[in-house]
Order: C-alpha cells, then sequence, then structure tokens
C-alpha cells in the first residue's frame, strides 16, 4: 500500500455529519464508471471507462483524458456508503488509495499532505523521491499556489478542501457569491465556495449552510474529486477530459 494511502485507519471515524450534500450524485457527465485499473506506482495508468451511453473510453495517462483501465475496487466497507459511486471512480484511477485492498475507511478524516498529494498526481506530478512521502506533492502545492504547505498532518476541512481544489485550477472566476450563512463574503474561501457550488461540486450540507470548518472525510474528498472531474473536467461531446488525469 502506498504511503500516501490517504488516511490514519486509527482516524477512521464513523460519524458524518457534514456529509448530507454529498450523498446526491449528478446525472450529467459521466456518471457511472465500470472501471478495471491496472497501475504501476504512479507510472502509466491505461483505462476504459463507460459514460452513461455506454459508450466506452480507452486512454493513457499521456493523453489529456481519464487515465485508468482494469483494477477497480471492492472496499467491503463502501458497498452500502452514500459515497460508492464516488470512491470507486477515484479510486479505479488511482487518485485515492484504499486503506488496504479491501478498506477504505470512507468517513476517516484527510490530512493537508494527503490532499497535496491526491492533486498533484491528479496533475500528473513526479512524485518520486523526497525526504518524506509527501515532500514532492508539498513542493508541488507550494509552487502552484495551491497552499503554503504548513501543518501537513493536521486534518484539512471542507473550507480548505475546497480552496485548494479551486486554486488547483487557476482560481476561475465565480458568476456570483456564495449564498450560505456560514460563509463571509470577506473570507478566504468565499469564492471558491462560489465557484464549487456553480459546477456542480457541492451543495452545502442543508439549512442554508457550507459547515466550512467540518473535517472532510474520504468519502466527501472522493465526491468532491468526482463531481470535479464530471462536471469541470469532463466533455461528454468530445468524451474526452480537459484536466490532467
Amino acid at each position: 500500500m502506498d504511503n500516501a494511502a490517504f488516511g490514519n485507519y486509527n482516524n477512521y471515524n464513523r460519524n458524518d455529519n457534514a456529509a448530507r450534500d454529498e450523498r446526491q450524485s449528478s446525472s450529467s457527465g459521466v456518471v457511472r464508471s465500470n472501471t478495471n485499473v491496472t497501475r504501476n506506482g504512479l507510472g502509466t495508468v491505461t483505462s476504459q471507462m463507460r459514460s452513461q451511453s455506454g459508450s466506452s473510453v480507452r486512454q493513457n495517462s499521456g493523453s489529456r483524458g481519464p487515465s485508468r483501465m482494469d483494477n477497480s475496487k471492492d472496499f467491503i466497507d463502501t458497498r452500502a456508503h452514500w459515497a460508492k459511486d464516488a470512491i470507486d471512480f477515484v479510486s479505479a484511477r488511482g487518485l485515492v488509495n484504499g486503506m488496504s485492498a479491501t478498506i477504505y475507511a470512507p468517513n476517516a478524516s484527510t490530512t493537508r499532505a494527503q490532499l497535496w498529494t491526491i492533486l498533484a498526481r491528479q496533475n500528473g506530478a513526479d512524485l518520486n523521491g523526497g525526504n518524506t512521502w509527501y515532500e514532492k506533492a508539498q513542493n508541488w502545492a507550494k509552487d502552484k499556489g495551491v497552499s503554503d504547505g504548513a501543518n501537513p498532518n493536521a486534518a484539512i476541512n471542507r473550507a480548505q478542501m475546497v480552496t485548494m481544489l479551486w486554486r488547483a485550477m487557476g482560481q476561475p472566476a465565480a458568476a456570483s457569491g456564495a449564498s450560505f450563512a456560514d460563509v463571509p463574503a470577506d473570507s478566504y474561501y468565499a469564492q471558491a465556495v462560489a465557484w464549487a457550488i456553480e459546477n456542480g461540486i457541492t451543495a452545502g450540507v442543508g439549512n442554508g449552510t457550507f459547515d466550512p470548518d467540518a473535517a472532510c472525510t474520504r468519502g466527501q474528498i472522493a465526491t468532491f474529486l468526482y463531481r470535479y472531474i464530471q462536471h469541470v473536467c469532463w466533455d461528454a461531446q468530445s468524451g474526452r477530459s480537459h484536466c490532467s488525469i
């Protein structure tokens, strides 16, 4: 298992009160993939994915499209979980690994270093080497303005998650501001949340709130990434991705 396998199983927590909005799957773009992925570490990944229309797309990681192939996971702790489709989708692409071959721990928290690694890997960064398993990803995040690289072992919250994802996309402007009662207009994450709403990545946690300070679980991380790929990256007409995944 990769040392950056994204989570410490000791942190596994079955509470998921901030996950209500992540339970819904969007119907646009590639919604469900029948994936079977084979990969060699962080190397080339070939893939076959199935769109809603049933057509298959097969590409390798050198193209600007979904990178996956035959190795979908069967985590025993996600079979009835609300984020199962998202977890299957991103784990098949090697963006987020399981705790083991059979355990994903969807309700465990995620650290800042783990998110840097996910985003760096998603953007094709070379993560080999370094004094720690996350050093290359940490440097990538700082170089790209995604994060200041501080507090690698701290649990990441929902505001930080959506902000790093937004920065990794180049900080695109949102057409309007976020309308959540707990997202101040002058907060560092306000534009990121507005962008995420516009692009179908999140809808808040209910009652007009986003819950920015709540820890982002591994299930939520997978869902944010899944929706990001669907709504922001994937072009259904061309059958290709705009992002380096």
